[in-house]
């Protein structure tokens, strides 16, 4: 088990010492890949409305499990609302430039209204939607334990 810990840490330590090309932003090629993408993101939506709808009519959850979940649930539908927004705006019109210039970003409506230049720079911040979420789905399942090892 030790010489396993010993290779990943290794590894990882190099990985960050000496990084190469990050592809974790992914590129949507084509119209056919931003369609199918928004329609997972539909689908997760559906679903988590669903999971909400269920938490809430069963009565096979009580207590905190039942509440963190289903707010996990309300904070991934607002997420998934968020970024199928966003799709839109950067994959499916041209309404917003974003320009990079080294570590500047300029963002720019070509319908000039700084509201939409506004609502698109906080929309671009889903992790303050995302990171709740996770937490409160880890808080749920965790409590889900706790209640298991009460009865």
């Amino acid at each position: 088990m030790k010489k396993t810990t010993s290779i990943c840490v290794i590894t990882l330590i190099i990985l960050i010492l000496f990084p190469d090309t990050s592809y974790s932003i992914q590129a949507h090629g084509g119209s056919e890949g931003i369609v199918v993408h928004q329609l997972g993101h539909i689908f997760f939506l559906f679903s988590l409305l669903a999971l909400g709808y269920w938490l809430k009519s069963k009565w096979a959850l009580k207590g905190k499990s039942k509440l963190y979940l289903r707010l996990s649930c309300l904070f991934l539908v607002l997420w998934n609302f968020d970024v199928i927004f966003m799709h839109f705006l950067d994959e499916q019109t041209e309404i917003i430039n974003v320009l990079r210039s080294g570590f500047e970003i300029s963002i720019i409506s070509t319908i000039n209204s700084n509201s939409l230049e506004y609502l698109y720079y906080f929309g671009k911040m889903d992790h303050i939607l995302c990171v709740p979420a996770l937490f409160f789905l880890y808080k749920g399942l965790k409590s889900i334990e706790t209640e298991k090892e009460v009865k």
